[in-house]
């Protein structure tokens, strides 16, 4: 009986995880950028968001921070190169924007 309660505890925690990264990644096509002082700032396509993300007023905007330089990088190198398609997660807020802490772009082969 005891070890049923521990499977049933592991298989909760494991699915607690993915719903949490759900909820903080959206996938689709930048369409938009714009610089600020603080960083750069992408929109996907249709304004979304992950559901964790504020989005004032449904502008759709996230913000890589400043000193994330290698992602800003990578960002403005693939949406210059017509390449859009890519996946966002974020973590947290800037002010009133969801901060993104991965950039991963998707590649066609």
């Amino acid at each position: 009986m005891n070890q049923i309660k521990w499977v049933f505890a592991f298989i909760v925690i494991c699915t607690m995880g993915n719903t949490y990264a759900a909820n903080h990644h959206q996938g689709g096509k930048i369409y938009d950028i714009t610089s600020t002082r603080d960083g750069l700032l992408i929109r996907l396509e249709g304004k979304i968001v992950p559901t964790k993300c504020p989005n004032p007023n449904g502008r759709g905007w996230m913000l890589i921070p400043e000193e994330n330089k290698t992602m800003i990088s990578v960002a403005l190198t693939h949406f210059m190169q017509g390449k859009t398609n890519a996946t966002i997660y974020t973590q947290g807020t800037v002010g009133s924007y969801c901060r993104v802490i991965q950039y991963d772009p998707h590649h066609k082969l």
